[in-house]
């Protein structure tokens, strides 16, 4: 980083730690100050330290870091002996020494940095440090060891940390309810056990603590009743995509007496966002709508004859397939308050790639106003079966259309559609337009009249008073102007010119002085009209030389374009040279030359034979083509 890309400037860094998450912090450095980069804390051996990267114009001359308690202000310690570990004092790694030992709390650490040049910066929450103890249960146990129907259990256990601590005073949950820890860190809770569905696992965990971390147990209750367990439980595809079902299908068992295995007949089986009902052998199956990616098991709960079960977890992948949609309108432009038809199609990409209609999707049909910088309030479609929508729209100003398709995205991925930008406003036309051509002493020119109106208009704003309006030649692909003036207040014009050109027409560009701000004129184009004033052109002063020449020696060929309507010439025009053999009577072309700025051009070519040699200029819709005389050279 240079000198100037550092001053002033604010960097927002993402930092990682070893242990506890991610801290983030903006960093304004003043003119010359340290960059404080990468803070991580780092083990070596048995100790920790801080390792901050740095950068800087100046050595860095001072390091420190504040150990604040996270989510309070209170400093807890400052570590000031950092050292250069990598790299030199103005681009390396400074790392402290061993911390001392610390409060069991988690820190935020900041970071300061000073050069010999004056410089500081101070990084908050460069880093986070998670101290706190670690936790564990020890000796969960169930009593009595088997429950039975309308009968109370006890679950007993400690809560300790590292180097097995008690914990007392803490909050242990036991399923639903919360028990407190003794000063050794015991606790029992009683449970109701009124039947199967209140045995099997049980969930024992402590959640943190501003000194502790969480814990999670559990504990089985065993049951009296009909042990039962998922002999079969299978999905069809672990890949659930767009708005495709989860199929799943099982079997739900208990071992008689006898030990011979049976099925478990008409009970209620649990999916995540599905279920099913076993039937006389204990087979279920059904469909579920996972909404996100989890793991799907299946449950039985029990009841009076049967112990709870669950099946192992199988991982399903909720994956949302992509979307397209299609937008298209009329061209424009359109008249204020145009009534126009909007069509389109949604579409979805299939897990096999190909893309297929996507029916009864809600788009969201937005039209945007460029002159106010304001959505209008959107109109909602519903896509039919093969995909398309439709919908009629009165179109109020300029503007362009958004269609947005917005779905679960845990279904379906969103999509959208810009449509072009259309100009709305009063249609304009010209009437009466007439093209007429004349010789005068000078040559030919053309005088175009007519007038400039507001067909739907009546009354003063039916002509479009001061409109500029332009008299237009087509030159080798697009209109160019030549002449333009404004109309009178009843929008007539006259135009004249003397070209060049040879294919014409009018134009207006939408401003004029009685123009509405809310509705403005739309833009208008005269008919076409074929009047040929073109310039005429000349080579002059064509020569071959040096004459005689060589064979195999240097010719040069040089003249001039002009244009004769206003005597000039043709800047960078080009030119073909052509030669005609001795004895032959066809031309071929040589070579082509592009002309200087005054018209002038020159070209060496080598000498092989006898012959002629002439140089011509092509036609286009500005200019007449021209031919030079021929010159002969002799070559020996």
């Amino acid at each position: 980083m240079t000198a100037g890309t550092r001053r002033w400037l604010t960097v927002l860094i993402a930092l990682v730690t070893l242990v506890g998450g991610v801290g983030t912090a903006t960093v304004s450095y003043a003119a010359a100050a340290p960059v404080i980069g990468r803070t991580v804390v780092v083990i070596v051996g048995a100790d920790r330290h801080v390792s901050v990267t740095l950068s800087a114009e100046q050595p860095v001359t001072e390091v420190s870091a504040r150990f604040v308690e996270y989510d309070g202000q209170r400093v807890v310690t400052t570590v000031t002996d950092f050292a250069l570990a990598e790299g030199t004092a103005t681009g390396g790694v400074w790392r402290s020494g061993p911390l001392p030992p610390l409060e069991p709390l988690r820190y935020a650490i900041s970071v300061q940095a000073k050069d010999a040049g004056g410089g500081h910066s101070e990084m908050p929450n460069a880093v986070a440090l998670d101290n706190r103890h670690r936790t564990y249960f020890s000796g969960l146990s169930v009593d009595p060891a088997e429950a039975s129907p309308n009968s109370t259990v006890t679950i007993r256990g400690r809560l300790l940390r590292s180097g097995d601590v008690p914990v007392p005073q803490a909050t242990v949950r036991v399923r639903d309810a919360g028990v407190t820890t003794g000063e050794d860190g015991s606790f029992q809770h009683q449970l109701q056990v009124t039947d199967g569905g209140d045995t099997g696992p049980v969930q024992v965990a402590f959640y943190e603590d501003a000194r502790h971390h969480r814990s999670d147990g559990s504990v089985n209750i065993p049951y009296r009743g009909a042990t039962t367990r998922f002999s079969q439980f299978a999905v069809e595809d672990a890949v659930v995509a767009g708005d495709m079902v989860l199929r799943f299908r099982g079997r739900l068992v208990h071992v008689g007496d006898d030990g011979v295995e049976r099925g478990v007949p008409k009970r209620w089986i649990s999916v995540p966002f599905g279920s099913a009902v076993t039937n006389a052998d204990g087979y279920f199956s059904g469909d579920a709508t996972p909404r996100e990616s989890m793991n799907v098991a299946a449950t039985f709960f029990g009841d009076a004859s049967y112990a709870r079960a669950a099946s192992a977890p199988i991982r399903v992948v909720r994956r949302p397939l992509k979307t397209r949609v299609s937008f298209k309108a009329p061209p424009g432009p359109f008249e204020t308050g145009q009534r126009i038809e909007i069509s389109g199609r949604l579409e979805y990409e299939g897990i096999d790639r190909r893309w297929r209609p996507l029916p009864g999707g809600t788009l969201s049909v937005h039209y945007y106003k460029h002159r106010t910088n304001a959505h209008l309030p959107a109109v909602n479609v519903v896509t039919a079966a093969n995909g398309t929508y439709r919908t009629p729209y009165t179109v109020p100003a300029s503007g362009n259309f958004e269609v947005y398709f917005s779905a679960p995205s845990n279904v379906w991925e969103g999509a959208w559609a810009r449509g072009e930008s259309y100009d709305v406003g009063d249609r304009t036309a010209f009437t009466v337009v007439t093209f007429s051509a004349r010789q005068g002493a000078r040559g030919r020119s053309l005088t175009v009249k007519g007038r400039l109106v507001r067909p739907r208009l009546t009354g003063p704003r039916h002509g479009v008073a001061y409109g500029a309006v332009s008299l237009q030649a087509f030159d080798n692909g697009y209109w160019r102007p030549v002449t333009s003036v404004k109309t009178d207040r009843d929008g007539r014009f006259t135009l004249s010119t003397m070209g060049p050109g040879r294919t014409w027409r009018v134009a207006y560009d939408g401003s004029s002085d009685n123009a509405s701000v809310i509705t403005p004129d739309l833009r208008a184009f005269s008919h076409t009209k074929a009047v040929d004033l073109r310039s005429r052109s000349r080579i002059t002063g064509f020569n071959a030389g040096p004459e005689p020449v060589r064979r195999g020696g240097a010719l040069t060929l040089a003249g001039r374009v002009e244009r004769l309507n206003t005597n000039g010439h043709y800047a960078r025009v080009t030119v073909q040279i052509y030669f005609l053999p001795r004895g032959s009577k066809k031309w071929r072309r040589v070579t082509t030359v592009t002309g200087h700025w005054k018209g002038t051009f020159r070209k060496a070519v080598t000498a092989t034979q006898d012959g002629t040699w002439q140089a011509r200029f092509l036609a286009n819709d500005t200019y007449l083509g021209a031919t030079s005389p021929g010159d002969y050279v002799d070559v020996r």
